[in-house]
Parts: C-alpha cells; sequence; structure tokens
C-alpha cells in the first residue's frame, strides 16, 4: 500500500499522460442503479469525472497504475 503522499504524486503523473484516464473510465467505471461503480474492486465512487477516476485509481490502484506508468509509453497515445 503506497502513502499518502506517494498517492498524491501518482495522482499528479497521471494527470500528465494523455488518454490514460479515459481508457481506465472506459474499462473500469461503470454507472449502475444510479451509481458510479469501479468494476475492478466494486467500491461506489463520487462520481465519474476525471478528477475522481484519478482519486480513486491513485489511492485504491496505486500498484496497478505505478505498473502502467513505469511500461512503455505509461498510458500515452
Amino acid at each position: 500500500m503506497a502513502s499518502v503522499l506517494e498517492c498524491v504524486l501518482l495522482r499528479d503523473a497521471m494527470r500528465e499522460k494523455q488518454g490514460l484516464i479515459e481508457r481506465l473510465r472506459s474499462k473500469y467505471i461503470v454507472k449502475s442503479e444510479g451509481q458510479v461503480v469501479c468494476r475492478a474492486c466494486t467500491m461506489i465512487l463520487l462520481g465519474d469525472s476525471a478528477d475522481h477516476v484519478m482519486e480513486h485509481f491513485a489511492f485504491h490502484h496505486s500498484g496497478d497504475i505505478q505498473r502502467i506508468l513505469a511500461s512503455k509509453g505509461g498510458g500515452d497515445e
């Protein structure tokens, strides 16, 4: 589990990667019965804006995001 500071830095790094948030949103975020839900962990989110998605993935899926950012391309499209 990443520290709060690591999660904040990760969230900021996600902002710099074009297309990453949209890919995460299209792959994992669904609206079900009036709620926004992450399919990866079934957590209900406050909303589906880019900020909500970044916050959720930075704090709850930090390991996965670190691997994506470290991989070749790092989410850029």
